[in-house]
C-alpha cells in the first residue's frame, strides 16, 4: 500500500482527477470543436428547411470555428473535422436548393403562374409586376 498518494476514487495514480482513465475530455479548443459540429448540423437542417441565410452564415461561422480550435496542434480534432463536413454540406446543400428554385421560377410556366397567384394573394400585385417595377427602379 502506498501512503505516498492520495488515491481516493476518481483520482488517477500521481494525483491526476480524472474520472475516466487516460482519455482527456477538456482538450484545447474542444468548446469551439463543439460548437462547430453543432452549428454545422444546424446548418444542413436549416438547409432542409427551405431557408436561405441561416445556412450560409451557420455554416460560414462552423468553418471558422473549426479552424481555430486547431489552436498550435498540428491535427483537427474529430469535432472540428465533423462541423466542417457538415457545414459544407449544409452550404452545399442551401445552394443547390436555391439554385433550383430560381431556376424554377424563371423557367417553368406552371411555377411561375402559381408563384404569380400566390403575390396576388399576398401583396395585391403579380410577380411579374413586382419584378418589372423593381428593374425600373434599378435603372435609374
Amino acid at each position: 500500500m502506498d501512503f505516498g498518494q492520495n488515491n481516493r476514487p476518481g483520482q488517477m495514480p500521481g494525483g491526476t482527477n480524472n474520472m475516466y482513465g487516460a482519455y482527456r475530455y477538456n482538450e484545447p479548443g474542444s468548446g469551439m470543436a463543439n460548437a462547430a459540429m453543432v452549428l454545422g448540423i444546424i446548418s444542413i437542417v436549416s438547409s432542409i428547411t427551405f431557408t436561405v441565410y441561416p445556412p450560409f452564415i451557420l455554416g460560414g461561422i462552423a468553418i471558422v470555428l473549426a479552424l481555430l480550435s486547431k489552436g498550435r496542434s498540428p491535427k483537427l480534432l474529430s469535432k472540428a473535422k465533423t462541423g466542417i463536413i457538415c457545414a459544407i454540406a449544409g452550404l452545399v446543400l442551401n445552394t443547390i436548393i436555391v439554385t433550383a428554385s430560381i431556376t424554377l421560377l424563371f423557367t417553368n410556366p406552371d411555377v411561375r403562374d402559381q408563384v404569380n397567384k400566390t403575390f396576388e394573394k399576398q401583396y395585391g400585385m403579380t410577380f411579374d409586376e413586382m419584378w418589372k417595377e423593381m428593374m425600373e427602379e434599378g435603372v435609374q
